[in-house]
């Protein structure tokens, strides 16, 4: 099978991630905080969660290449099924 389909997976499930977390974080943005307790470290750690984002660097670079392996239609569909419904597995 072709891990372009994998790939397409992944970005599919990404964009939709994207999509249903956007209208929440814009109104968390809305919300005034009284008194803020962001340190630098945690402001630099989620930055790199988001840099780090292994998932789009696979789909982007070659960095990741020595770990493909040939793609079998099992392990998709159970991956699959894990993102979509996380509390089944």
């Amino acid at each position: 099978m072709n891990p372009w389909i994998a790939k397409a997976v992944v970005l599919a499930g990404t964009l939709t991630m994207i999509a249903i977390r956007a209208p929440h974080g814009r109104r968390s943005r809305s919300v005034k905080v009284a008194k803020s307790h962001k340190t630098p470290l945690e402001t630099g750690l989620l930055v790199l969660v988001w840099v780090g984002f292994v998932p789009l660097i696979w789909l982007a670079s070659p960095v990741l290449s020595f770990a493909e392996y040939p793609l079998r239609l099992g392990p998709l569909v159970a991956g699959v099924v894990c993102w979509g419904c996380p509390d089944s597995c």
